[in-house]
């Protein structure tokens, strides 16, 4: 009895699991720290299917409190919730097993995100009445301008239109993959008052990703490990074990009971910390976690409020700096785990003058050495409470936290103490949760008003880009460079594989030398998209098809990959394509560039190829589209993507094509002495 007890304290309980997690996945992911002793995905009896939740037991308590520091985490694919299991015999009598929560609202209205600039609302009605009879679309637009804001809403005349619908996640409009959930008014909201505003299960537009980097502030990322509507937390019973089925957690587990501070109200908010930002007088901090590509996205926003915050000040001069936040290990990194608790500097993988050309910039190290391990004050962003309604936009409001604070505690004195980035004792004076849904400029009156040096804030990825694609969109990300040791190991290998020698003067901007290098590169991504976007990725066979027909098209003889694919698949189909190649680094390399490292690599390479293809709604692929642009490649050349079985999957022109979003503005250019990095300033600015 005793080992039992002593295991049940070790265990952890694992929610919003991929359907295709498997006990060995799901060890060979939480093993990182520590040794397991048992790992459990629960499934239907009959069925067989998981139930989206499990349990992994320890055989170490700092295990399990080394895998509660690292949360949130990322299991094939799916942003998943690691909270610790507590014991029947430990929670509190109140908790009550009720058997259902309430069904889903009828709404006959429905919210589109992801619009085109130049959508009409006649075109939006033509795709909705394959649906149902619509009533009405409105595009909304902004107040003084008129210009489109990218999302808008349909009013259907029967509720059951909004539910086929919304069976979908998204529908195709003008070549663009538009995100719909239904929405909730608050008048609605009041009819049903038993509702209120906790519900965290099916129907009302609540997602924790809104705006999560894709192609455009609301593109195909929003759903990272959210859980509003959509289905992906549905209200449902109990399994034959008594376990909460599919991810309910509102209901208490027979034996476990809630996992540690978790209840319906935080199911989409609870997997809190996918990024994090913090600004201060003098500097502002930019902190987030989870996919690479993701990651820089929300560093432009980060960085474009900062550039805000410059253009606003008297004389366009401010003392704002931005402070980057060490590189935790990713879910994509899956050869880090020798190094999986280093937090890696931005250096490793950008080039830091030229961020600097931008806003100014500096590492954390650097902020701790001036600063001691002191932060004025945290802001953690949140999603309001409750569904989605129209009226929470462009709204910010300090409410309480939905989500644990376990990185921070309140201390004597009124101050708390926290880690982040791996660095424990972080002293923080004020410590505020505020619940938002909008804009990177919500919070500019916050950061104008601070009165200490600091701010970090938390969650920003919950922000959407002030104007996606706009001069400061593009200058910024210009300012992103690779680092030189980087661009230089892709060159060796363009020079001895690819018998081409880039046009590299030491700036990384250099357009590409005879218009590229005489090959053509493909993004292929396979792994989580065989079965999240399964249907826009080839099977190897058929990329192969494309390919072939592409090369004697364009008469290149050589393809390079770039993908995510086994090596066992990568000779599969070099098998089937003369000429293929992909770039594997030494184990001194791997040792010295990381995957971070490596993946950038595998972009520079392919953003020099004469043609590229890449892999739809992937933001690897954006972002070597986006390099393409600065290395002067046309539009008809860059954006291109591999077909899927939805289309022929052998025939590389049957799928649309992706949006095109045209770099405007040129190299950044600093602000008066914005471009100055804190080094360079005098000592009484060092001193704020």
């Amino acid at each position: 009895m005793g080992d039992e007890d002593a295991s049940s304290r070790c265990k952890v309980f694992i929610g919003g699991l991929n359907i295709n997690t498997t006990k060995e996945s799901l060890t060979s992911y939480f093993e990182q720290f520590g040794e397991i002793v048992d790992a459990v995905v629960m499934r239907d009896p009959t069925t067989k299917r998981s139930r989206g939740f499990g349990f992994v037991t320890y055989g170490d308590g700092k295990c399990l409190e080394e895998c509660l520091k690292e949360c949130p985490h990322t299991v094939d694919g799916r942003q998943v919730d690691a909270k610790r299991a507590i014991p029947r015999d430990e929670t509190s009598a109140s908790v009550t097993t009720s058997s259902s929560g309430p069904p889903p609202m009828a709404t006959k209205k429905v919210f589109l995100g992801g619009l085109s600039p130049d959508t009409t609302e006649r075109e939006i009605e033509e795709v909705l009445e394959t649906i149902g009879k619509v009533a009405e679309v409105i595009i909304q637009r902004e107040k003084f301008t008129e210009k489109p804001r990218g999302f808008g809403f349909a009013l259907f005349e029967s509720p059951e239109s909004v539910d086929r619908l919304c069976q979908r996640r998204y529908i195709k409009i003008k070549d663009r993959d538009v995100e719909v959930k239904k929405a909730i008014s608050q008048e609605e909201m009041r009819k049903e008052p038993s509702r209120g505003r906790s519900g965290g299960g099916q129907g009302g537009y609540r997602d924790n990703s809104y705006g999560g980097g894709g192609r455009d502030a609301y593109q195909s990322s929003y759903g990272r490990g959210g859980g509003g509507g959509g289905g992906v937390y549905p209200v449902a019973g109990y399994d034959y074990r008594g376990y909460p089925a599919a991810a309910d957690y509102a209901r208490p587990d027979p034996y476990y009971g809630y996992p540690a501070g978790y209840d319906r109200n935080t199911a989409a908010a609870a997997a809190a910390y996918p990024y994090a930002n913090s600004y201060a007088r003098s500097y502002d901090m930019a902190a987030y976690r989870e996919g690479f590509n993701l990651r820089r996205d929300v560093h432009v926003r980060a960085a474009t409020l900062l550039r805000l915050l410059q253009e606003q000040s008297v004389g366009g001069t401010s003392d704002w700096v931005l402070v980057l936040p060490p590189w935790p290990r990713l879910y994509h990194w899956r050869s880090a785990s020798r190094d999986r608790v280093t937090f890696v500097p931005w250096a490793k993988f950008f080039d830091l003058p030229s961020l600097n050309l931008f806003v100014p910039t500096i590492e954390f190290d650097q902020y701790l050495q001036r600063n001691g391990h002191t932060i004025d004050e945290v802001m953690v962003l949140q999603n309001f409470k409750g569904e989605f309604t129209v009226d929470d936009f462009g709204k910010i409001e300090e409410q309480p936290c939905l989500s644990d604070q376990y990185r921070y505690k309140r201390v004597s004195g009124g101050e708390w103490k926290g880690r982040m980035f791996g660095v424990e004792g972080l002293s923080i004076k004020i410590h505020r949760c505020m619940s938002a849904m909008g804009h990177i400029s919500l919070i500019l009156p916050y950061l104008r008003q601070l009165k200490g040096n600091s701010m970090l804030v938390e969650n920003f990825e919950i922000l959407l880009h002030e104007r996606y694609g706009d001069t400061n969109y593009w200058q910024s990300r210009y300012s992103m460079v690779y680092a030189q040791h980087l661009r230089e190991a892709g060159n060796r290998f363009m020079s001895e594989t690819l018998d081409y020698c880039p046009n590299e003067g030491g700036v990384g901007r250099e357009p590409a030398k005879d218009g590229g290098g005489i090959y053509i590169s493909i993004h292929l991504r396979r792994q989580d998209y065989l079965y999240a976007h399964k249907d826009v990725v080839p099977s190897l066979e058929g990329a192969a098809s494309q390919l072939n027909r592409l090369k004697k098209e364009l008469g290149l003889e050589t393809v390079f990959l770039a993908s995510d694919c086994s090596v066992d698949e990568k000779q599969q189909l070099q098998g089937m394509v003369k000429g293929l190649v992909w770039y594997t680094p030494s184990d001194e390399e791997q040792r010295n560039y990381g995957d971070g490292g490596v993946a950038i690599i595998d972009q520079w390479i392919a953003a020099h190829a004469q043609h590229f293809l890449g892999t739809a709604h992937s933001t690897f692929s954006f972002r070597i589209q986006e390099d393409r642009q600065f290395l002067g490649f046309s539009r008809e050349s860059t954006y291109n993507v591999v077909c899927g079985p939805s289309d022929n999957e052998h025939d590389p022109h049957s799928c649309k094509k992706p949006s095109y979003w045209k770099w405007e503005g040129g190299p950044p250019t600093p602000l008066n002495s914005g471009g100055a990095t804190p080094a360079d300033k005098n000592s009484d600015h060092e001193e704020l």
